[in-house]
C-alpha cells in the first residue's frame, strides 16, 4: 500500500517534469491564474469598501430645520418637543447661533477670518433631527420634512 507522503512526492515530481517539458505553457497558466486572483481580490476590496461607505452614509442621514430669529428659549424647547413627537424621528438636537458659529469655525479652519468682518453672527439656530433606521428612505424623509414644515 502506498502512503500519502509517497503519493505527494509522486505528484510533485510529475508536476515538475510537466513544467520542465513545457515552460511557456506553465508560465502562461501561472500568469493567468495570478491575474484572475488579483482581479477577484480587487473586486472584493471594492465591494467591501463600498458596503462600508454606504453603511456610514446611511447612518448620517439627518434633517436640519433652521429656526426663525427671535424665538425665546421656551419656544425653542416647545419646537424640540414637537419635533421629537414626529414618527420616525429618533433624536432632536437644538443648535443655537453660537454653537453654529463655533461649528463653522472648526469646520472651515483658516477660512473663519471671513466671519470677522461681519460684526454679528449670520448663522441661525436650528434643529438637527436624527432619523430612525426605518425612516431613512426617500418617502419617509419627505414625510418627516413635511411634518416639520407644519410646525409653527
Amino acid at each position: 500500500m502506498i502512503g500519502p507522503v509517497t503519493r505527494a512526492i509522486y505528484f510533485v515530481r510529475t508536476s515538475l517534469r510537466g513544467i520542465a517539458a513545457t515552460p511557456g505553457t506553465a508560465a502562461v497558466a501561472t500568469g493567468t491564474i495570478a491575474v484572475a486572483l488579483v482581479l477577484v481580490g480587487a473586486f472584493a476590496l471594492v465591494v467591501l469598501n463600498m458596503q462600508e461607505l454606504l453603511l456610514r452614509f446611511g447612518d448620517a442621514v439627518q434633517v436640519t430645520a433652521f429656526l426663525e430669529p427671535g424665538l425665546d428659549a421656551s419656544e425653542r424647547e416647545t419646537l424640540v418637543e414637537r419635533a421629537r413627537a414626529i414618527p420616525g424621528v429618533a433624536e432632536v438636537q437644538l443648535v443655537d447661533e453660537e454653537e453654529a458659529l463655533e461649528r463653522f469655525r472648526s469646520g472651515v479652519g483658516q477660512g473663519f477670518a471671513l466671519l470677522e468682518g461681519l460684526g454679528e453672527n449670520p448663522l441661525p439656530a436650528s434643529l438637527e433631527l436624527g432619523l430612525a433606521a426605518d425612516a431613512r428612505t426617500a418617502p419617509e424623509l419627505a414625510r418627516v420634512s413635511a411634518a416639520l414644515a407644519q410646525l409653527s
